[in-house]
């Protein structure tokens, strides 16, 4: 009866193409739920950075400025991008 590998060596070790390969073949059935996935979670995270950039927005070209319609715009895309996220 072997040993089984200490921990360290097992965490440690790397790319192995032949098991990349292996698991492929897993998620080939689920290849559009996870292209999806993957579009819904960068949506997700420009709508999440978005909200500090319009925050700026609003304040420098909205209330700065004074122009109602800016701010009025701002504060919509926010609403959307609140919505969306």
């Amino acid at each position: 009866m072997t040993t089984p590998p200490p921990v360290e060596e097992v965490a440690f070790k790397g790319y192995d193409p032949l098991l990349v390969r292996r698991l492929t073949r897993y998620f080939q059935p689920y290849q559009v739920k996870m292209l999806v996935s993957l579009v819904l979670m960068l949506v997700n995270s420009a709508a999440a950075v978005a909200g500090p950039y319009l925050v700026k927005m609003a304040v420098d070209s909205g209330m700065e400025a004074g122009s109602r319609p800016d701010l009025a715009r701002t504060v919509w895309i926010y609403l959307a991008a609140i919505s969306v996220q």
